[in-house]
């Protein structure tokens, strides 16, 4: 039986984006909607990861005014 893991909330999921559990065509959709920014489909998907998460944090960073 799997032990009920309690959830860690992990960089990049600030709300609720699983990028893990994306394909790198719906991480890459993803970003494209939300920031207007096409990543490249050649990219490996830990480099995507990696630029997603870069996106979506400097989003939330840019909230404070």
């Amino acid at each position: 039986a799997m032990a009920a893991a309690v959830e860690e909330p992990t960089a990049g999921s600030a709300d609720g984006m699983d990028l893990q559990a994306m394909t790198k065509a719906a991480i890459i959709t993803a970003m494209q909607q939300r920031h207007g920014v096409l990543l490249d489909r050649g990219l490996s998907k830990s480099a995507l990861l990696a630029a997603a998460r870069e996106l979506e944090q400097a989003e939330h960073g840019s909230v404070a005014r």
